[in-house]
């Protein structure tokens, strides 16, 4: 099952934003799932809305000024055992 993490930063005053996904959930922002680091502008999620890449299915959602959105996947039992 693929999931969404939305985050609202409208009203935040950094300049940027680093997003790391727990070990319980994989991140979709890397084609292998391994857990990444980006950092994103602040202005351009105000301005635009941002979306991350999608390597875990086809969905993709549009950008909306003001949110972040991350996807994940949760890892199975066997992943979750394998690590």
């Amino acid at each position: 099952m693929l999931g969404e993490e939305t985050i609202d930063v409208t009203g935040a005053d950094k300049p940027t934003i680093r997003v790391w996904v727990d070990f319980i959930d994989k991140d979709c922002r890397s084609k292998d799932l391994s857990p990444v680091a980006d950092s994103y502008s602040l202005t351009d999620i105000l301005k635009t809305g941002v979306v991350s890449p999608n390597y875990c299915g086809s969905s993709k959602t549009k950008p909306k000024p003001g949110v972040l959105v991350i996807y994940v996947t949760p890892s199975t039992f066997k992943q979750l055992w394998d690590e």
